[in-house]
């Protein structure tokens, strides 16, 4: 279905001169400075030590050897940032919690750890496992119960210490046993010292200050947690979700250093991304059972939200794809009928070439109102799509052109807001900006989104997605496929203009 169409998205004009996203960036590893220390500009990938800043315009960070960093644990104890093996090896202990923005642990020297106050066992905490609570008590009571650290807390009077989450059971997914944690999690004592969580629950008094983040505000959120997240597990192994789901990387999305593929049992499947110059990071993971989860940023935080799939895969039903087979006023003819024969019959002969088309997203003030950082949204919903792609081994990927404040108002209705969004800027052409499609988030609408079906001949390649359906129901790559002429699933409905 789709190689047919692959060459049409190459003879659309405003590829020129376009940065693509799977081209691979290059500088050379220049001196810089984070934080007093002297380090090297690499990418994130070819750190091996820890970073807190970007250079070279974002795309690499200045990274400094983890030896020469000095830490201090959440207790107050004094230690050296290194790798978790470096440190069990050392004979030193550490936190879950890693050095700033880099791989590396804080970690204690053995002989540092000073004899602290006794435990009071009956005060709760709530660890850094969403929905799981600990006991408030110090390293070496936490050590002694085989507990793990999980946490900050006060003990008695003042005295700092940590929210210790009791060992494992033996049916636990986290046990030591499973190969995949073996190396990174169990400590020379067989207690689980570091666990690669993405995030962690706030703190009670937290969570007082953000009561009710207005982007949990739908019909259609079953549960909403507002979340400290921990971008520096990105990249790693393993990384765990709220639940103790275990989930292993599979690589980055393409080229992207920034947007990474995991799986795991079960069926779960997830993209995250990190936006490097604001540091958030979005996920969108769904499992075999059908459910769906995202990550994502808001003037309140970063929360993380499940997905009422039951009601919404009604309101997909309400997709919409708008039949322009012929040329309008505001189009933008860009080849004839026999150009598009010769094209689609060079794209059958052709099905290896991977082929980038560009797109302008557009946002109204009610979708950036509900969201802190729209570029890293949609960083993740690109990165949504070209997994899609990639998982069904189609020679295709998209990019952002540049992303901007829509001038019109949001409408409910999809068609009233096609309609405004279509005549935005007069022309197709004008609204696209060089770019080959043009598409907008809108914060709420009565149907998941909206698109012109088959207009890839004629420029109106435009699109209206909502922001629940764009990052948790892949509805943004759904809308763009509409575009190129693609019909929803067969049992569904009939292509018009395709026999396959």
């Amino acid at each position: 279905m789709w190689r047919v169409l692959l060459l049409f998205t190459i003879l659309i004009p405003g590829l020129d001169g376009l940065f693509n996203v799977f081209d691979k960036v290059r500088f050379k590893p220049e001196a810089c400075m984070n934080q007093g220390l002297e380090g090297t500009c690499v990418t994130p990938q070819d750190c091996s030590g820890t970073w807190t800043q970007t250079c070279s315009q974002g795309y690499g960070v200045c990274c400094v050897p983890m030896a020469e960093v000095v830490c201090t644990t959440p207790e107050g104890f004094p230690g050296t940032c290194i790798t978790a093996k470096q440190c069990i090896e050392s004979g030193g202990t550490y936190p879950a919690y890693t050095c700033d923005n880099g791989g590396g642990v804080c970690c204690i020297p053995k002989d540092n750890v000073a004899p602290a106050p006794p435990a009071v066992a009956d005060v709760v905490c709530a660890t850094t496992t969403v929905g799981v609570s600990g006991t408030c008590l110090t390293s070496s009571a936490c050590a002694a119960t085989g507990g793990s650290w999980a946490g900050t807390c006060t003990v008695t009077q003042g005295v700092p210490g940590i929210c210790c989450q009791p060992p494992p059971s033996s049916g636990d997914v986290l046990l030591a046993e499973r190969e995949i944690l073996q190396d990174t999690l169990v400590a020379e004592d067989g207690a689980i010292l570091e666990l690669p969580f993405l995030m962690s629950a706030l703190s009670a008094v937290q969570e007082r200050l953000n009561p009710d983040p207005e982007c949990c505000q739908s019909d259609y959120t079953l549960e909403c947690t507002v979340v400290d997240v921990h971008s520096s597990v990105l990249g790693g192994q393993v990384v765990i979700l709220p639940g103790n789901v275990i989930l292993q990387l599979e690589g980055t999305v393409g080229e992207n250093p920034n947007a990474f593929h995991y799986t795991g049992e079960e069926g779960w499947d997830a993209v995250i991304t990190l936006n490097p110059k604001s540091g958030t990071v979005f996920a969108h993971a769904t499992n075999a059972a059908g459910e769906s989860f995202t990550l994502e940023s808001c003037s309140e935080g970063q929360v993380w939200k499940s997905i009422d799939m039951d009601n919404l895969d009604d309101y997909e039903t309400m997709d919409l794809d708008l039949d322009f087979l012929e040329p309008i006023g505001n189009a933008t003819f860009q080849f004839s009928f026999d150009e598009e024969i010769h094209l689609l019959k060079s794209g059958i002969m052709d099905d290896d070439q991977i082929v980038t088309y560009s797109v302008k997203v557009y946002y109204t003030r009610e979708f950036e109102k509900t969201t802190s950082d729209v570029a890293g949204f949609i960083d993740q919903v690109i990165a949504e799509t070209n997994q899609g792609y990639i998982n069904s081994k189609v020679p295709l990927r998209v990019e952002k052109h540049c992303h901007e404040l829509a001038t019109i108002k949001e409408f409910s209705n999809p068609f009233i807001m096609m309609d405004k969004f279509t005549k935005m800027k007069g022309t197709a052409a004008e609204l696209r900006d060089t770019a080959d499609a043009a598409a907008l988030l809108v914060n709420e609408s009565t149907a998941c989104g909206i698109g012109y079906f088959n207009t890839i001949s004629t420029g109106m390649t435009i699109t209206v997605t909502n922001k629940l359906c764009a990052l948790g129901y892949y509805s943004f790559g759904h809308e763009l496929g509409h575009n190129i002429g693609l019909a929803h699933n067969k049992a569904k409905t009939t292509n018009k203009v395709w026999t396959f």
